[in-house]
């Protein structure tokens, strides 16, 4: 069985064998995850801002508490169909027990990572203090 790793993360240190999800103009980025309202949300950590972004309920929130995916068994791939969920890392959960996948895509040229809903196959994203959902994205997988 396939598993993952998560660090907790405290003052906005990241750890060396963080999962490097790609980079903006002024910062790398990396897939984070942390909990809000009940839900395990994956999410958007900016090395440069030194919070975790999670889309939530139509909007974005910056969590200080957050943990960080680590280790690099991992490949981003187009998200074609749901068949791919298959494969796909396990990031989060809702309260009633939905996974929720990790996907990144590019908005106002800016490279941004989300969750993915598995019922509805789109990718949601915190930006600008608020959520926006995407047919077309990335989405991470297990190295085969």
């Amino acid at each position: 069985m396939k598993s993952t790793e998560w660090k907790p993360i405290s003052d906005g240190v990241i750890p060396d064998d963080a999962f490097f999800a790609g980079s903006n103009p002024n910062s790398p980025l990396f897939v984070g995850r942390a909990y809000h309202g009940g839900d395990l949300l994956p999410g958007n950590v900016s090395l440069s801002n030194k919070v975790c972004y999670v889309p939530w309920q139509g909007k974005e929130y910056e969590k200080t508490e957050y943990e960080v995916l680590t280790g690099n068994n991992y490949k981003w791939v187009p998200y074609l169909t749901k068949a791919i969920l298959v494969n796909a890392v396990p990031g989060g959960m809702t309260t009633d027990g939905t996974t929720l996948y990790i996907g990144r895509t590019t908005y106002n040229n800016t490279l941004t990572l989300g969750k993915v809903y598995p019922y509805t196959g789109l990718i949601y994203i915190p930006s600008s203090g608020l959520e926006y959902t995407f047919t077309q994205y990335d989405i991470l997988v297990f190295k085969s």
